[in-house]
């Protein structure tokens, strides 16, 4: 388990559940999708495979086995029939959240947002007692519409699980995200104490620079960092970059840079080789598509409302954001998630990864596409008439 899955593991009422289900199957079914789970989970598709077509075998129509091979479709790239599994599971399981929610991320991973929210907003009616249930609907409104429309989901999930560490840092970041400072501040500090070794919490901490860290959650951070503490190789690797961070910002610049000497040589054990013949085939790949003119949208004025802010990290775009975000006219949306969800439509229906279908792409595909990308931000013009987007 790394960082990301931390962030986003189901709080415990809904797991339990889960594995309450899991422990009356037959004990070779049992291992069996045990083994699958795992395999899963660290991307061995052929061992998912292996183990599934056994456990098919056994019971066909046994909703986890029905789940996990969804997961194991939608890991080839065969979303439709994932999908289809999706769905077959809940047939035998009408609400289950923990069903509900890798089918809706499944629909993400599709390029299918309309299909996700409407799966987020089943699963309320179908398991309105689950904090997984609104804290999913909140994740989806937060990133694809308006951050005040996800705190409403986001608290009654807190209310639901309200030791629930991811829960907590989630709506605290919403509550960031509207500009509701104090009670940010106030969630992220509750996740950290509802469990102390919740890294996310402890990076966006340090990254909400608003926030002033105390000497006290300094020393706690460099104890979590001590060779005996339980943090995971990722997390660890994680922290010690934040902690650099937050040293610099106290005029600790000798500490400052030993934290940083540290975290990027763990850093570079975990990374692969550089493939640099990989890399040239690539930079060629990108000049020889952008080298030439690509249709423009069918309508030159689509997209006249956003603003995109483009930089190197660390160049100053937040500083443009900000600047730009006082005009009473201009809303700032920070780093969106749309950019690349319409690009990964967009490789799925043409079955190719992107830039290699940009040179194919007409007019007609720009306009869809720069439709599309501004219904995915819409709610972010809610206020204002105008948004802009840091992540391209």
């Amino acid at each position: 388990m790394g960082l990301g899955d931390r962030l986003f593991e189901p709080p415990a009422v809904d797991a339990n559940k889960v594995e309450a289900r899991l422990v009356r199957l037959a004990p070779r079914l049992r291992r069996l999708l045990q083994r699958a789970g795992d395999a899963l989970a660290v991307n061995d598709a052929g061992t998912a495979q292996q183990a599934l077509g056994q456990a098919l075998a056994i019971a066909p129509r046994q909703p986890d086995t029905l789940r996990l091979y969804g997961l194991l479709l939608a890991q080839v790239g065969n979303y439709h029939a994932a999908l289809a599994n999706f769905e077959a599971a809940l047939q035998g399981i009408p609400d289950d959240a923990v069903i509900f929610w890798q089918y809706a991320r499944t629909c993400e991973d599709a390029g299918k947002l309309d299909v996700a929210l409407d799966v987020r907003r089943r699963a309320i009616e179908k398991v309105p007692h689950s904090p997984l249930a609104w804290e999913d609907l909140g994740e989806h409104l937060l990133a694809y519409t308006d951050a005040k429309a996800a705190i409403a989901p986001l608290e009654r999930a807190v209310q639901l699980a309200p030791q629930f560490a991811p829960g907590l840092l989630k709506l605290g970041n919403a509550y960031l995200a509207c500009g509701r400072v104090p009670d940010g501040d106030r969630l992220i500090r509750q996740a950290i104490e509802a469990d102390p070794t919740f890294v996310p919490a402890w990076i966006a901490l340090v990254d909400t620079k608003t926030l002033q860290l105390t000497a006290a959650e300094m020393d706690r951070m460099r104890a979590l960092l001590a060779d005996a503490s339980p943090l995971l190789p990722g997390e660890r690797i994680a922290l010690q970059f934040a902690f650099a961070a937050a040293c610099e910002r106290e005029g600790s610049y000798d500490e400052a840079w030993q934290r940083l000497l540290k975290a990027n040589s763990l850093r570079k054990r975990e990374l692969p080789p550089w493939d640099i013949e990989r890399f040239r085939s690539q930079e060629r790949q990108a000049d020889e598509v952008f080298s030439r003119l690509s249709p423009r949208a069918v309508d030159p004025q689509l997209g006249r409302e956003v603003v995109f802010i483009v930089g190197l990290p660390r160049s100053g775009t937040t500083l443009v954001e900000q600047i730009l975000a006082a005009h009473p006219e201009v809303e700032g949306a920070g780093e969106l998630a749309a950019m690349p969800k319409v690009l990964t439509e967009e490789s799925t229906r043409r079955q190719q990864r992107y830039p290699e279908w940009v040179p194919d792409a007409s007019a007609q595909d720009w306009q869809r596409m720069g439709e599309r990308y501004l219904e995915l931000t819409m709610g972010f013009r809610s206020r204002r008439p105008r948004s802009t987007d840091k992540l391209p």
